[in-house]
């Protein structure tokens, strides 16, 4: 009796040795990029988003939001800022500490899924390994956004599918539409093709069933104020440029890119034995080129099928070794490379202490019904640091006449014509202008002459005033 027990505490410890492993090796990663950041500010504004709105709900029990474009219905995805507020006493700390937890939880599932499909320990390992060096499972789980605790759902759910607790897993999955449409839209596949490829069509028809219902709630509310959404695929090179790091994406390497066609390549010696999957990164990579954040699902599926492209270029026979050895030692370079420029691009994601500053000045120093023109991307952090309301930030759904307001968006920060850029400013009450670094290094201008700068610089009816400089951070005063 006491030999079986022995035999059984083997793979046992093996595991929870393998486990911790992988547990350590995913916190040095996550915490990897914090240690180089230049300064202790919490990167990134999706964050902030969430955080306000959950104080919002908090104090005025309502999801309207006052701040964006100068007040709009809070049409985001409410899963995620509904569970901040369980958070909310723990503030700051708390917008660290969850993506990290769930990028944690999201490494461990993705390992037992994989084990569950009798995949081999070393393939294992590898997937492993080129998933946290991914800059999409480094941005998603550094940065708390509307797609960290969807991810892990989804990762949570398929694991009790394929252990057959439909029960759990249908609950979790009808929990997704509360995280956005396409968190949803790619679920809702993943569970279609498995339950096909299951034959289980009356367990279909049962989460079908949750789906609707959780659908309705989620959805019905704002289809009947706003209609359907517009969503578009966007521009080929714009998408690339998204999610290939190389391209100064936050997605996956060029290399992992090349190695999972090997992948794909080797599971298709068994032709059509895996069918659902090649369906199901057809439609992936369809949604990547509507919303580039959904690249971090894609990134789970690549980083498995480039370790197989590795592992089968390893254990192929060349002619020339060398080579051989030159190639593998690139390909692992190109992978590593990958995590370290998130590391040098994590240290420059908004907002920086110049930034902050600024923005706290202008909270300090404005009315509390301001309306602050700037760069789109700017938008988000002026409704949270400085309280602020915004002109335009990157959140353009539902918004009413958006292509008209993008065109004078363009025509203020563009136009060298005082009268055009008045009446644009006093058409949205705009009394403030910010303006970044950034924005005058070849975001927006690229010298003092152009466009808004010019006009508030040249300006001959002392309507513009600067008020606050620091460091490339402009703050000015329209009093129209």
């Amino acid at each position: 009796m006491k030999d079986v027990l022995k035999r059984r505490e083997k793979p046992y410890t093996k595991l929870f040795v393998k486990t911790r492993y992988f547990v350590l090796i995913t916190i040095l990663i996550l915490l990897l990029p914090f240690l180089f950041r230049f300064n202790s500010l919490i990167p990134g504004d999706e964050n902030y988003l969430i955080s306000r709105m959950s104080h919002s709900i908090l104090e005025k029990k309502n999801l309207y939001d006052n701040f964006s474009f100068g007040g709009r219905a809070a049409t985001y995805p409410i899963g995620a800022i509904i569970i901040l507020t369980l958070f909310n006493k723990f503030d700051n700390f708390i917008l660290v500490l969850i993506p990290i937890l769930f990028g944690i939880a999201s490494v461990l599932l993705y390992v037992k899924i994989l084990r569950k499909f009798n995949v081999d320990d070393t393939v294992v390992f590898m997937s492993f390994l080129i998933l946290i060096f991914s800059n999409a499972f480094l941005y998603n789980f550094t940065i708390f956004n509307f797609y960290t605790i969807p991810v892990f759902l989804f990762l949570l759910g398929f694991y009790f599918l394929i252990e057959n607790k439909y029960a759990a897993s249908f609950i979790l999955f009808a929990l997704i539409p509360f995280f956005g449409f396409f968190n949803f839209a790619t679920s809702f596949l993943l569970i279609f093709s498995y339950l096909v490829w299951k034959r289980e069509h009356k367990k279909f028809l049962i989460y079908f069933a949750l789906v609707l219902i959780t659908n309705f709630i989620a959805y019905f509310w704002v289809i009947k104020n706003f209609g359907f959404p517009n969503y578009s695929i966007n521009n080929f090179a714009i998408s690339i440029q998204s999610i290939v790091t190389e391209f100064n994406g936050f997605g996956v390497s060029l290399f992992v890119l090349v190695l999972s066609l090997l992948g794909l390549r080797k599971l298709w010696e068994k032709k059509y034995s895996y069918l659902l999957l090649y369906i199901y990164l057809l439609f992936l990579f369809i949604l990547v080129f509507i919303d580039s954040r959904l690249i971090i699902y894609l990134a789970f599926i690549l980083s498995y099928l480039s370790s197989l492209g590795l592992i089968n270029i390893y254990y192929s026979k060349w002619e020339l070794v060398n080579v051989k050895k030159i190639m593998m030692l690139i390909l692992a370079i190109g992978i590593i490379f990958s995590s370290i420029s998130y590391v040098t691009k994590f240290k420059y994601i908004a907002p920086d202490e110049d930034i902050y500053n600024g923005l706290v000045y202008l909270k300090g120093n404005s009315e509390d019904n301001a309306v602050v023109f700037s760069h789109y991307k700017n938008g988000i952090l002026i409704n949270s640091i400085s309280e602020r309301k915004n002109f335009i930030d990157k959140n353009f759904l539902y918004i009413k006449d958006i292509k008209r307001r993008l065109r004078d968006n363009d025509e203020i920060l563009y136009s060298r014509n005082l009268r055009k850029t008045e009446a644009l400013l006093n058409k949205y009450n705009i009394s403030y202008i910010f303006i970044t670094k950034d924005m005058k290094q070849g975001l927006v201008w690229n010298n003092d002459n152009e466009g808004l700068l010019f006009v508030m610089k040249f300006s001959t009816t002392e309507n513009f005033i600067k008020i606050y400089e620091n460091n490339g951070v402009e703050i000015w005063k329209y009093f129209g």
